[in-house]
Order: C-alpha cells, then sequence, then structure tokens
C-alpha cells in the first residue's frame, strides 16, 4: 500500500520522529501523562525497527480510523537471506515459498523472489503495559490483521511490548493462524527529562517470541537466532 493510499486510508500522525515528539511535548505537553508515554514508545519502536530489523516505509498512524494498528510499513526479508546463503550456496529459504510469491525456481536468483522477500507487509501493535501480557491482546492482534485484509502469507503482525507474553498469550499466539512476533523493548525513562532522548534510559530488546505461522513461513531464514543478536542482558 502506498503513501497516496495510506493517507486515504488511515490518520496519519503528524510527527513521525520520537525525537520530534519528545522536543513538541517538552514546550506543549505532560511528560507524566499515559498519552505522552505510550506516544514516545511507538515512535522509539517504530525507529528501532527502521535501524535494527530492516524494516522501512514505517508510518505511525492513531486516531479513530487506525483498525487497531499502530504503525505500518514493510520488513524487507534480503538482509536475513544474505546472513544465512553462505549455509546453502544460492538457495532460497525453505519458507520464503510460503510467502506469497510468484516462485519460479527453486534458486534465489529470481527476480520475482527477490521484489517480495524485500516487501512483506507489515503491521505493528504497541501495548506499553508494565505487566506481562495476556491473550486477550493476541486475540485482539489477529483480528486487526484479518480486518485489514492483508495477504496472509505475506503479512506479518510485530506486538511490541516491555514485558513477556503470558502462557496464555503464548498459547494464543500459536493458535492464531496469522504471522505474529513478539518483541519485548524496555521502555524509555528519564528522571530529569532531559531534552535529548539519546540520554534516555530503557529502549532495548530483552525478548523475541516467533509464533508457529511466523515460524512457518520464516522457516530457513534463522530468524529467532538474527534477530536474539539484538538483545541486550
Amino acid at each position: 500500500m502506498n503513501n497516496l493510499l495510506r493517507r486515504r486510508f488511515f490518520c496519519i500522525s503528524s510527527i513521525q520522529d520520537s525525537q520530534e515528539y519528545l522536543t513538541h511535548c517538552l514546550i506543549n505537553g505532560n511528560l507524566n501523562s499515559t498519552v505522552f508515554k505510550g506516544t514516545l514508545y511507538e515512535l522509539y519502536v517504530k525507529s528501532y525497527l527502521e535501524s535494527n530489523f530492516h524494516c522501512f516505509d514505517l508510518i505511525k498512524i492513531g486516531g479513530a480510523n487506525d483498525n487497531g494498528a499502530d504503525i505500518i510499513g514493510r520488513w524487507n526479508l534480503l538482509p536475513f537471506y544474505e546472513e544465512i546463503k553462505h549455509e546453502e550456496i544460492g538457495k532460497l529459504p525453505v519458507g520464503a515459498s510460503l510467502l506469497k510469491t510468484s516462485i519460479e525456481s527453486k534458486y534465489f536468483n529470481c527476480a520475482r523472489t527477490q521484489t517480495s522477500l524485500s516487501d512483506i507487509n507489515l503491521v505493528v501493535q504497541c501495548k506499553n503495559h508494565k505487566g506481562k501480557l495476556g491473550p486477550m491482546y493476541i486475540r485482539e492482534a489477529g483480528i486487526v490483521l484479518n480486518h485489514l485484509k492483508y495477504p496472509k502469507n505475506s503479512s506479518f503482525m510485530f506486538i511490541v511490548s516491555p514485558n513477556n507474553l503470558s502462557t496464555k498469550a503464548i498459547d494464543q499466539m500459536n493458535n492464531t493462524q496469522s504471522a505474529l512476533i513478539h518483541l519485548s523493548i524496555t521502555p524509555l525513562t528519564c528522571e530529569n527529562h532531559s531534552k535529548d532522548l539519546k540520554k534516555w534510559k530503557g529502549g532495548n530488546l530483552s525478548s523475541i517470541y516467533i509464533n508457529n505461522y511466523a515460524r512457518k513461513l520464516l522457516m530457513g531464514f534463522k530468524m529467532e537466532q538474527q534477530l536474539k543478536k539484538y538483545i541486550l542482558d
């Protein structure tokens, strides 16, 4: 979905950068409010995914027409392929054939496959909650993906929260017939509310969970292994 279509179907937030939002709120907002903390977290997650996970064209959305999504955009899987292709020279990862592509060859030199792997649909939900996420949030995520009507085998949702999933939430993840990945990213905090976001603490990835459906689509990419290199103990 290009930017023009996105603007037709979603309410695009006026501020798309976490530092810009912090600066704006230092002048105009309440830095202790739930809205501020939640929005800053969403914008930081947007930046984190762009910088570390090869996500691109990400747009923070919001308002009554957000359809339950906080961020929408694209995910480029080609760099992850580059990381593992030396182990199986030239061969396409097993799961790539499920990523709704027009694969005409089992080898990676197929132009259509390259294009498809570099342009995966991505939806992000951020839940800046103190406790573990329960199954209701996972059910909600599945409903959101179905409502957006993105192609099932070329669309992923990242659910991002500060803490791990509950046991029941993990069960719900694996029973959901959509590609879901949970990331635990710690919230941003700063006692003195520094103007420089780089001086704030937090924002670290602490755990990753990939559900069964996503594992099937990503089979052969060794995605869990690749993403875990960003985890800070």
